[in-house]
């Protein structure tokens, strides 16, 4: 499941102390998966930030090996990835408007709602089993049949497909034929306020992961929705109390949930098609600090649990089997709000970055401007050794209700970095593109 999600930048906090376990308080900590991706060695390159011409509007995740992302480039809409020269590549693809896109093995699926009084959704989808040369399928008309086709959600398997369509408090999930884009059964209303984390479909069934009446009601918190192919539907509560902030990441033929609630952070497993493996696991149990933020960072089938305490700063666990979170490391020198990251075979490359506020000099007209700056940086953490001191990706200045949204792009061995302004960034017009780690020469 692919939607645009906006990030906020907001104060930047101090660094946290490094090298102690994730949770202490959980016995028999288990090692993390190992890496099943080809090893490729990466290496620091002396790389400065460049303008692109690209806007991205959201990412679609791994396949053919690489990240992808989805935006425009010139007018055109286009698919992005890195090269393997070290490079952004863009791939224009034969549908606009675009909102959500689903990824299933080497096929990226790109869905479109209906543009006009009696238009129809539609989808496409492209082939990178080669990423350096992907091959379009034709686009084709949906018969989604719900009262709005603006989709939150999109999740895509071999037979079956899932959309979660509609506004917040007037959302239906539909069931799709992936062969002929019709409708298996009439949508199905949703509760207020539902919002998916992650929709999932494997081969002939799917399901969405959400938070539901997360305002205060009487309702569940966080549920799972699961749809045989015949459109038959199961939900289950996953967890009752106050869900604050929630992500996920897919991992072989598992899908790891990772949310805070009153009592702090916790993790749990499901299985491909939606169902719970084992209870909740608490994490970060004995920290006197709560967690501040947190995000799953994921590529290549490794998933790493990343967390920002309050009065600290970024670390890093791998998430092992039974979602038991390995040895916690801190990132040095991320110390900002905001964290994105990607992990690669030899370790994690990740962008930090924040937004100042402070008032402007006096404009002679008798009132105080408000203005911003964000800094961004770049770094790697490598599974053994010293991190690598961090990247200055540079600072800008944002009037108003300014930032940028950032995105890290990896393929075996590389890893670049992409910040796009956003909202009143007035120092920046184009995105800026550096990369981070290329493979290391013979």
């Amino acid at each position: 499941m692919i939607v645009a999600r906006p990030h906020v930048l907001l104060l930047a906090l101090a660094a946290c102390d490094p090298g102690l376990p994730f949770d202490a308080a959980s016995p028999g900590l288990a090692e993390p998966a190992p890496d099943v991706r080809v090893a490729i060695r990466s290496c620091p390159v002396e790389s400065k930030p460049v303008h692109v011409h690209f806007d991205p509007r959201f990412e679609l995740g791994e396949a053919g090996g690489v990240t992808w992302l989805y935006g425009q480039s010139g007018g055109d809409d286009v698919l992005a990835h890195l090269t393997a020269s070290g490079s952004l590549a863009f791939h224009p693809v034969p549908l606009s408007d675009v909102q959500a896109g689903a990824v299933d093995g080497p096929r990226i699926w790109l869905y479109a709602p209906g543009t006009a009084a009696g238009g129809q959704a539609r989808w496409t989808s492209v082939d990178v089993t080669d990423p350096e040369r992907p091959i379009s399928g034709d686009v084709a008309a949906l018969t989604v049949g719900a009262r709005s086709d603006v989709a939150a959600a999109l999740a895509v398997g071999a037979r079956r497909a899932l959309v979660v369509a509609g506004a917040p408090d007037d959302r239906e999930l539909v069931l799709l034929d992936t062969a002929t884009g019709a409708a298996v059964g009439p949508p199905y209303a949703l509760g207020k306020r539902f919002e998916p984390v992650r929709a999932i479909c494997d081969d002939d069934h799917c399901a969405v992961v959400a938070t539901t009446d997360n305002a205060g009601g009487a309702a569940p918190r966080l549920v799972v929705i699961r749809v045989l192919a015949d459109g038959a539907r199961e939900e289950e509560v996953l967890a009752t109390d106050w869900v604050g902030q929630s992500s996920a990441a897919v991992r072989d033929d598992q899908v790891i949930l990772a949310w805070s609630d009153h009592a702090g952070l916790k993790l749990r497993v499901l299985d491909r098609g939606g169902h719970p493996i084992g209870p909740a696991v608490p994490v970060l149990a004995d920290r006197k600090s709560w967690v501040f933020d947190s995000a799953l960072l994921h590529a290549g089938g490794s998933v790493m649990l990343a967390t920002h305490e309050h009065l600290g700063g970024w670390s890093v666990a791998p998430i092992g089997p039974h979602t038991v979170p390995g040895p916690r490391r801190a990132l040095p020198g991320a110390d900002r709000r905001f964290l994105r990251g990607a992990p690669l075979a030899d370790g994690l490359a990740w962008i930090n970055l924040d937004g100042v506020i402070a008032p402007a000099a006096d404009e002679g007209i008798g009132v105080m401007m408000e203005t911003r700056s964000a800094q961004a940086f770049g770094g790697f953490l490598p599974i053994t050794g010293e991190a690598n001191l961090p990247i200055d990706l540079g600072n800008y200045g944002c009037g108003g209700q300014g930032g940028f949204e950032a995105h890290v792009l990896t393929r075996p061995g590389a890893a670049g970095a992409l910040l796009v302004p956003r909202g009143d960034a007035v120092d920046a017009s184009e995105a800026v593109f550096a990369l981070l780690r290329a493979p290391c020469l013979p």
